[in-house]
């Protein structure tokens, strides 16, 4: 059941502040979703990261998760369509901002817009053609869970975290095409797009690396805007 402090409305959608299972991943404890992560100013959304540490108890162990994080969740079935969203990506060290969807039935498959990776200095910059650590990916059952891998997408030459992007994936039934600012520089296609026929449910998360244990204090990843259009 959800709570009167669980939902958020914004561009016309209602967004849990959570994922649909919970605030924190008993498997990987090392980041909860904090509601106070996430605000909307200004019809700008904004998810911030915090060093807050939070005790969980599933009733079989008790751990702790050291850094609060914003997330939003939508439960409205997205499918087949054009998507744009036009965010601003935080600056911090090591965080893992993400536009992601997902099944509403099980996982996977699961279509990563964008994961996005800052290094010890807060820079996405990538010695690489692309360079930006800006990627996507799409992960499906076949013969067990697998990925395509994460591939850079492109964004231009200047400093994500100082502009506002418009991230966009076209979904049709034989491709998905991911890029920004009208170039598509990645198209999925061909015999995995039988793993990506459902509806999905919207993510967008403003995350830290596994590997770090604490996220920086008061980083914001801001979204201006989310638009979907059903394919007709």
């Amino acid at each position: 059941m959800k709570k009167d402090n669980e939902t958020i409305n914004w561009m016309g959608y209602e967004w849990l502040n959570r994922q649909t299972w919970g605030r924190v991943h008993p498997d990987d404890p090392i980041a909860w979703m904090d509601p106070d992560c996430v605000k909307v100013e200004n019809n700008i959304l904004q998810l911030h990261t915090r060093y807050n540490p939070k005790r969980f108890d599933d009733g079989q162990s008790s751990y702790v998760a050291e850094t609060a994080i914003g997330l939003v969740s939508c439960q409205h079935p997205f499918h087949f369509g054009d998507y744009e969203i036009e965010a601003k990506l935080p600056t911090g060290k090591y965080l893992w901002p993400a536009i992601w969807l997902w099944s509403l039935t099980n996982w996977p498959p699961e279509i990563d817009i964008i994961e996005a990776y800052s290094n010890k200095k807060g820079s996405y910059f990538n010695w690489a053609i692309y360079p930006y650590r800006i990627k996507s990916n799409l992960h499906y059952t076949e013969n067990g869970n697998k990925s395509t891998g994460a591939k850079s997408i492109w964004v231009g030459l200047k400093k994500p975290e100082d502009r506002f992007i418009r991230f966009q994936m076209k979904w049709r039934p034989d491709k998905i095409m991911i890029g920004s600012d009208g170039c598509y520089s990645r198209t999925y296609k061909g015999g995995i797009m039988k793993n990506f026929q459902e509806p999905m449910r919207f993510v967008i998360n403003n995350g830290i690396q596994n590997k770090y244990r604490v996220g920086s204090d008061a980083n914001v990843f801001l979204i201006k805007s989310f638009k979907y259009t059903k394919m007709k």
